[in-house]
């Protein structure tokens, strides 16, 4: 199964925080047997005539992917997370949400947008032991994952 490595990614002096905790789980992710996707990995730069080019490069590498793991670093908003994580559920691939500490989880668990979009009915703090339950979940054959219905374009009562 491929891991597609979602979340913020921080400028300056902290965009090697968005990449440590990327390699960390791509470490995780292979002891587990799963494939990681860190689309920072050998990112296009944010600058000059490439800029143009980076939601559709990390659109095509999020469809080829099973599971769709978010780790939220800071309270403010990711629109490039945000927009994957609707692109997430559009391609039937379950997003898990975690929090960096725990005053980001509890202000993503009472956001409405985030719990429409988590495949969990919580979200969990980014450490080992939940990010291997996370994963152990996924190797289990036996899942289901419960998906939110796409909105339909003439409203819920066409469902």
């Amino acid at each position: 199964m491929k891991v597609y490595l979602s979340g913020q990614i921080l400028s300056g002096t902290e965009f090697q925080e968005s990449q440590q905790w990327r390699e960390w789980a791509e470490e995780i992710c292979s002891k587990w047997g799963f494939t990681a996707v860190n689309p920072i990995a050998d990112r296009l730069s944010k600058d000059g005539a490439f800029r143009s080019l980076i939601p559709d490069r990390d659109l095509m590498l999020l469809r080829d992917c099973d599971i769709m793991i978010v780790n939220w670093m800071d309270k403010k908003h990711s629109v490039g997370t945000a927009m994957e994580m609707v692109y997430a559920q559009i391609y039937d691939i379950p997003v898990v949400v975690f929090g960096d500490d725990n005053d980001i989880v509890n202000h993503l668990d009472n956001d409405p947008w985030v719990q429409k979009h988590n495949a969990c009915e919580f979200v969990r703090l980014f450490t080992l032991e939940n990010f291997e339950d996370v994963l152990d979940w996924f190797s289990l054959s036996t899942h289901t994952v419960i998906t939110t219905p796409t909105v339909h374009p003439k409203g819920p009562s066409a469902w």
